[in-house]
């Protein structure tokens, strides 16, 4: 059975700027991410090219409150942070807001370029291999029933 020809030209259409977009989306979902990771190091980190080490908390000093999930609001923690890297010993400051950490402990963080964080870049990387794997998807399926459309035309 044909496809009747304004249907057929229909699909094209959607499918085409539908193949179009997803490139454009993701090239332009991946860019706003990249330029959002701000500086070299937080880039270095989100490529897995940070130092995983334990950094000791040496100082405290709560300033201000950050609000997170719920509408709560709690203290903003102002943290001083030790640790060896590379051979030399570093100190940097962090902020974080929720549990707060005791003076003294020994935290888990991922270095780069003596600029310490608290978390692991796994979770954005599966967040953003996830987006590019949907889009391509996305892509693929329009290019597949781009094909069928062609086919059932000429038919």
């Amino acid at each position: 059975m044909a496809v009747p020809s304004d249907h057929a030209r229909g699909l094209r259409s959607f499918v085409w700027i539908t193949g179009i977009a997803c490139p454009v989306i993701l090239v332009f979902i991946v860019g706003i991410i990249w330029a959002g990771l701000g500086s070299t190091g937080a880039r270095q980190h989100f490529l897995g090219q940070s130092t995983h080490t334990r950094a000791t908390v040496v100082e405290d000093v709560e300033d201000g409150r950050c609000r997170r999930s719920g509408g709560h609001y709690y203290p903003e923690h102002h943290y001083t942070l030790e640790w060896s890297e590379g051979g030399e010993q570093r100190t940097e400051v962090i902020k974080r807001c929720g549990t707060p950490y005791e003076i003294g402990e020994d935290i888990e963080i991922w270095s780069t370029d003596g600029m310490p964080y608290t978390e692991s870049a796994v979770a954005r990387r599966l967040l953003i291999g996830g987006l590019v794997i949907a889009f391509s998807g996305l892509f693929a399926l329009m290019l597949w029933v781009h094909v069928f459309v062609r086919r059932m035309a000429r038919s």
